[in-house]
């Protein structure tokens, strides 16, 4: 297990416990990026004209990144919820970053799960994936929108953020071609989940996704949606 996971931990120290591993990957970064300077090339979308309605053509410049193409600010980190998955333990943080290579002067919201495990040297965390962000929709029917990732080492792992409308959602279920399913809870307007390689599934190299997410409110299934897709009511 542990060969596989070097890349995932580089640079980082065995912690004594998950929030401690997080702490840690916080400190380092929780994204590994090329060393630069390097050159990129930023494009500008300009604005319609208000009298015409058409827009000038883009304008795009090369420009040299000093650092990481994304700075996170660090004094902005909230940790939005936790929660424990077969030993394992799952972090959704949000933050503001910069992102040097696009907009050098403005920050914007964002986010990351973060999965923290144990093995055989003490705790280790790594980012899972992302995490929804954006204004809220306004609709009334109960939908999730996803921030996904999946690898060999990890699974798939997820965060969904629910837009209840005026639903009482109180679990999200994923439901697998396998027939695996895979339940979390909302608190917070959050269900995170991680998920190993369903039974049957056989190419642990096979990327998997649910095929169907289902939002309940007690034991009823009030929508369905597919991972990227609005939901059908039901």
């Amino acid at each position: 297990m542990w060969d596989r996971r070097k890349l995932l931990y580089r640079g980082l120290e065995p912690a004594a416990a998950p929030r401690e591993a997080v702490d840690r990957l916080i400190a380092r970064g929780i994204h590994l990026y090329p060393e630069g300077p390097y050159r990129v090339t930023r494009t500008r979308i300009r604005r319609p004209d208000p009298e015409t309605g058409h827009a000038p053509p883009p304008e795009s410049e090369e420009i040299t990144v000093a650092g990481p193409p994304v700075t996170i600010d660090t004094a902005t980190i909230v940790f939005r919820k936790q929660r424990e998955v077969g030993g394992r333990h799952l972090f959704a943080l949000s933050y503001e970053q910069t992102l040097n290579h696009l907009a050098p002067d403005r920050r914007v919201e964002a986010g990351s799960l973060i999965v923290a495990e144990r093995t055989g040297r003490g705790w280790f965390a790594s980012a899972g994936c992302g995490l929804p962000t954006g204004r809220r929709p306004d609709m009334t029917e109960p939908f999730v929108s996803v921030a996904a990732g999946w690898n060999r080492e990890l699974g798939y792992r997820a965060a969904m953020q629910v837009h209840p409308g005026t639903a009482n959602i109180t679990a999200v279920r994923l439901r697998f071609a396998v027939g695996a399913t895979a339940e979390a809870d909302t608190e917070g307007d959050l269900a995170l989940f991680l998920v190993d390689h369903p039974t049957g599934v056989t190419d642990p190299d096979r990327a998997y996704t649910p095929d169907a997410v289902e939002l309940l409110s007690g034991l009823d299934v009030i929508a369905t949606q597919k991972p990227r897709q609005r939901p059908s009511g039901r």
